[in-house]
């Protein structure tokens, strides 16, 4: 039998498949990163094949996951199977103090 629901589950990361959780978790995870400018954060998802944590990556360095916008402030790697993201853009705590 066909199950029905009243509301659909949260939307991926970035509106499309890539990076596979739920909004708030990059969103926080992107955060947290800015808070901790050049140092490299295990983004928080388990991949199950090396391709898969790949096009994760791909996705961020394309700028397809809006919570690693703009491109040019974040970079990314990959090791044994492992997303690993830093920010490297302006310190947030100097930013808002000229605004």
């Amino acid at each position: 039998m066909t199950e029905f629901i009243e509301s659909l589950p949260p939307a991926s990361v970035g509106g499309g498949d890539f990076g596979g959780g739920p909004r708030d978790e990059y969103s926080a995870f992107a955060e947290e990163c800015r808070a901790h400018r050049y140092l490299w954060g295990e983004l928080p998802k388990k991949f199950t094949s090396h391709n898969a944590a790949g096009s994760t990556r791909s996705a961020i360095r394309a700028g397809r996951m809006k919570d690693f916008r703009p491109v040019q402030e974040w970079e990314c790697a990959v090791r044994r199977g492992v997303v690993y993201v830093r920010y490297i853009g302006k310190d947030q705590r100097e930013q808002s103090s000229h605004e």
